[in-house]
């Protein structure tokens, strides 16, 4: 988020919300009154720095930042929110939440009003995308009974897509190209589906890792859309999205990878890697090999995501050491460390140029607004 005094990264603490300046490192403590934060989205409206929290018993509250005063109770949710994004929904900034309690809602980020919600007949939403479909944008839902859906929140209309998965869906990424939308899916039993937005059916491809897969990411290589999948088989595996086929062998080099992101680095399409042996790993898709490590953190690396600024390639990574580190790729530096009161175990860039990092128990933070450019390739 960025304030009059700079980018601020807003997080979650025992006693309340904790802010930290990006360029000093200096941070702050906020008291406020909650029965336990499981996830936490915070922006600017305004003039005024916001945060909406998601209380362990499902509450959602949004706060001023400067004083800690409570601005709205966004209620709603009957169990623990798993995920928080934010988007603009029809000119408006707004967010969406994803619970433990088989819904997704919408609110308007000015008033804290839901004004919509979607059940999902299942246990728990675990995955959850958007993507611009026809000129709306829509989000993409994936639950834990293996079905995915479209959602458009701003008319309240849904569909069940055609297909699913035997497993829960641990991650969706999206892709629009070609005047379509797909969206990829990967399940615990290690599939990968990939789906066709706008006939809303699963594709008849199939694939899977040998183990479960983690994550997903979807981007650009040598002007093909790509998605790019990690599993616990220890590899990584590339899909060309508009053949629906797999590209190359698997990716070995990385050793087990969590989390992964799509970008370039000097005009290369590169993937970056969050590894359990602590790193940040660097592969050139090209080659399709590993061109470096960046060390620095002292437990696994759970999260990562890139984003391009002035020219250079920059990476965040969160880690179970309780830190967030901000990387220059293309230099192997580490531009910036943050400190959190607990595990970093996701970051990503978010609409717009923003940056999610979530932490300890589940919290996720939206730096909406910071200028670090646009999303990497």
């Amino acid at each position: 988020m960025v304030s009059g005094g700079g980018p601020i990264v807003v997080g979650a603490a025992e006693d309340g919300l904790r802010t930290w300046h990006l360029p000093t490192g200096v941070s702050t403590a906020i008291k406020v009154n909650t029965v336990g934060i499981d996830a936490l989205v915070a922006a600017s409206d305004d003039a005024r720095g916001m945060a909406v929290v998601a209380e362990r018993d499902g509450a959602l509250r949004q706060f001023e930042l400067d004083s800690g005063a409570e601005a709205a109770a966004l209620t709603g949710h009957r169990a623990a929110v798993r995920q928080v994004v934010c988007a603009s929904i029809e000119g408006r900034p707004s967010v969406l939440s994803a619970g433990r309690d088989g819904t997704v809602r919408l609110w308007d980020w000015t008033s804290g009003r839901q004004t919509r919600a979607l059940r999902v007949p299942a246990d728990c939403v675990r995955a959850l995308d958007t993507v611009m479909l026809s000129g709306t944008l829509v989000a993409v839902i994936g639950a834990s009974d293996g079905s995915v859906r479209l959602w458009d929140p701003g008319s309240g209309t849904h569909k069940l897509l055609r297909g699913r998965h035997r497993t829960s869906v641990r991650a969706v990424a999206t892709s629009a190209f070609d005047g379509g939308a797909m969206a990829v899916s990967v399940g615990g039993d290690g599939s990968v589906l990939m789906w066709d937005l706008v006939h809303g059916n699963c594709l008849p491809e199939r694939f899977a890792h040998s183990g479960p897969a983690w994550s997903v990411a979807c981007g650009t290589v040598d002007g093909r859309p790509i998605a790019a999948t990690a599993g616990g088989d220890g590899t990584i595996r590339t899909w060309d999205l508009r053949t629906r086929a797999e590209t190359g062998g698997p990716i070995t080099s990385a050793g087990t990878v969590w989390d992964l992101a799509l970008s370039e680095l000097e005009g290369q399409a590169v993937l970056v890697t969050a590894g359990f042996d602590n790193t940040v790993g660097v592969i050139d898709m090209g080659r399709r090999r590993q061109l470096g490590a960046l060390a620095g953190h002292q437990d696994s690396v759970d999260s990562i995501d890139a984003t391009i600024a002035g020219g250079r390639l920059i990476a965040v990574s969160g880690s179970c050491d309780g830190t967030v580190r901000v990387w220059d790729v293309g230099q192997s530096r580490c531009l910036g460390l943050i400190r959190l009161p607990g595990p970093g175990t996701s970051v990503a860039a978010g609409p717009e140029g923003s940056v999610v990092v979530a932490f300890d128990n589940e919290v996720a933070v939206l730096d909406s607004g910071y200028e670090i450019g646009e999303r990497g390739a």
